[in-house]
């Protein structure tokens, strides 16, 4: 199985921006940068996948875990 995670800032990066000479521009921003956490995953073996969106918590990432057990059929024995 492979696992990973990423966090999307949801508070923009301001690059560069346009204003008249002498004044400054004016650029409202939500006041504190929030994150959203998407944690995926795929079993290679079988292509089941699935995603979680969450913050940034461990609990997330084992509900997760805990999806892809419940849609993944059972071990089969080899011996």
């Amino acid at each position: 199985m492979g696992t990973d995670e990423t966090h999307l800032h949801l508070l923009p990066h301001i690059r560069s921006s346009w204003s008249l000479p002498g004044r400054r521009p004016h650029i409202p921003t939500p006041g504190r940068n929030r994150q959203l956490t998407v944690s995926g995953a795929l079993e290679v073996t079988t292509g089941t996948r699935g995603y979680q969106l969450g913050r940034r918590r461990a609990a997330d990432f084992l509900d997760l875990l805990k999806q892809l057990v419940a849609a993944s059929p059972p071990p089969r024995r080899s011996w």
